[in-house]
């Protein structure tokens, strides 16, 4: 609240969807605060074990830290903690991620990727990630992709709808390893 209060203060103006996680090493556990449509997911052994729920007020209009009187604000936060295994693989994303690939896709992007082999944790983290934003941003261009986003605007509007959506597409991945 502090953070919010003090950039309305200085007359920042602008909005932005917000997901933060914090891994707990000692405790194993992660601890996560998301705002809006970005999100995260925890897969463990190739299956989502958990994702983070979309904050909208409705259709393409999501829950928002911003200056305007209508801005999301932290208390509207969700809070989330969950306890992490080695292995574990975090995918944080951006909306351009979940609105072109489904979670089965992002599951076989971190699996192939991962299947590469890299000289590092750190590498192989930046190797999931550049993979996930590279096919999200294919399937954002496709115009005869059936992607998430499309399902959903098919039901919304009673229409049927094809495509990705162009939008921004932000990853970051995160590995847990095991205590050494």
């Amino acid at each position: 609240e502090a953070a919010a209060h003090n950039t309305r203060a200085d007359g920042v103006q602008g909005s932005s969807t917000l997901c933060v996680v914090h891994l707990d090493g000692d405790h194993a556990q992660l601890t996560s605060a998301n705002i809006g449509d970005s999100g995260f997911l925890v897969i463990r052994d190739g299956v989502i074990v958990y994702r983070s729920a979309q904050q909208e007020h409705s259709f393409g209009c999501p829950y928002q830290l911003g200056h305007h009187g209508s801005a999301a604000s932290a208390a509207d936060a969700q809070i989330s903690k969950l306890p992490m295994e080695p292995g574990d693989a975090i995918v944080l994303g951006t909306d351009g991620l979940f609105d072109n690939l489904a979670d089965a896709e992002i599951v076989e992007g971190v699996t192939r990727a991962a299947s590469a082999g890299s000289t590092s944790y750190k590498e192989l983290a930046r190797a999931i990630a550049n993979h996930l934003v590279e096919i999200a941003i294919a399937a954002s261009l496709d115009e005869r992709r059936d992607t998430p986003f499309a399902r959903s605007a098919t039901e919304e509007f009673g229409m049927v709808y094809r495509g990705g959506k162009q939008d921004d597409v932000t990853v970051v991945v995160g590995l847990v390893l095991k205590a050494q």
